[in-house]
């Protein structure tokens, strides 16, 4: 079986990182042969893909040039199955022509967030790629129901973890470096965006600072806002978050961290399930964030998590200082939380559940 993955770039963000892991993960496959598509060579993902794997890239140049390049690229691989993680209206339409020519089977896979579909071109794309797909795959029902993506031929597929990510390392030694010492720390990871409530993290952070001068807020992501906010926590006098930018040791930062926090933008963007989420619950950090989206599919409010209102700053202040100050409770959630993840989003039966698809 041949399978063309068709993504837009190999950069950071959660469908890089799903695609990546499904491709590792079927890369053991013998009768499985694996191809990627992309407009862009290199990223932070592309070290990651196996040797087995050959990746294409088309690179610059005008839509009829992209065009010609990946039409070559279907006729000299000749697949089996092409799978979309990319919406791009280009690829949309014409991976659902060129299938009449090739008889490919065609997976539209970029359904992930909660965000609706409001202009008039994507609309027209994903309409006649979800009529000719043979399958619709989101990481959540949020995702199918905001795209408007037919049910009959739409699978919610989660994303997997592989706990194997997190290796031994020297906690203390760690809180050292970064001068944390013996400070709780409440952490967010997220690409600092408008789709990202970064406002809402220096207001919790302010407020909580007026109550504990120890507890640490953790700001860990890069992106074109950051500056910004450093700017903007300078001017507020806020003294008790530590920029940390972009980081390769997340997982390591969540398990020095007494409290996780993903608070989104509600007027631009609604999460799908998201993998920062996914990942604080797996390393057994309690997570407090924004209601919308797919965050109720995998966060069950006050059993292994909390999820709050989007720009409740008091409601969140009072549930992170409440777990905080309950051993018990942060304990319960945590144990609540990993059990989440070992029983409903493992990697392994992420990785079965789309053989099972393409098999089909």
């Amino acid at each position: 079986m041949k399978i063309i993955h068709v993504i837009t770039s190999l950069s950071s963000g959660g469908r890089e990182r799903r695609m990546v892991q499904l491709v590792r993960g079927l890369s053991v496959e013998k009768k499985i042969e694996q191809f990627i598509v992309t407009l862009h060579a290199g990223g932070d993902y592309a070290g990651d893909i196996p040797d087995t794997v050959k990746i294409h890239s088309l690179g610059n140049g005008s839509k009829v040039d992209l065009l010609r390049k990946y039409y070559g690229l279907l006729n000299q691989i000749n697949p089996d199955i092409v799978h979309l993680w990319t919406e791009v209206p280009l690829f949309l339409l014409s991976t659902t022509a060129f299938r009449f020519r090739f008889g490919y089977k065609m997976i539209v896979g970029f359904l992930a967030d909660g965000n609706e579909v409001k202009s008039l071109l994507p609309k027209i794309s994903n309409w006649l790629s979800f009529k000719f797909a043979s399958a619709i795959i989101s990481n959540s029902m949020a995702g199918i129901i905001a795209k408007k993506a037919p049910k009959g031929k739409s699978h919610v597929l989660y994303n997997g973890f592989d706990f194997r990510r997190f290796k031994p390392f020297d906690q203390q030694e760690l809180r050292i470096q970064l001068k944390i010492f013996d400070r709780p720390v409440v952490m967010m990871a997220a690409r600092f965006s408008e789709a990202k409530n970064w406002d809402m993290f220096l207001a919790v952070a302010e407020k909580i600072g007026e109550i504990s001068h120890e507890i640490l807020f953790m700001a860990v992501g890069a992106g074109d806002r950051l500056d910004y906010f450093k700017k903007l926590a300078e001017k507020k006098k806020i003294t008790n978050i530590m920029f940390l930018g972009r980081r390769n040791d997340v997982e390591n930062l969540l398990r020095i961290s007494s409290l996780s926090l993903l608070f989104s933008n509600e007027k631009v963007h609604a999460e799908g399930v998201s993998n920062s989420i996914m990942e604080s619950m797996a390393a057994g950090t309690p997570v407090v964030a924004t209601m919308g989206g797919g965050t109720p599919e995998i966060i069950t409010d006050g059993v292994d998590g909390f999820i709050v209102s989007p720009n409740d700053v008091e409601g969140a202040a009072e549930r992170i200082l409440n777990i905080l100050k309950n051993s018990n409770l942060r304990s319960q959630l945590s144990k609540n939380a990993v059990f989440k993840v070992k029983s409903k989003f493992l990697l392994g039966n992420m990785t079965e559940q789309y053989k099972d698809i393409y098999k089909r």
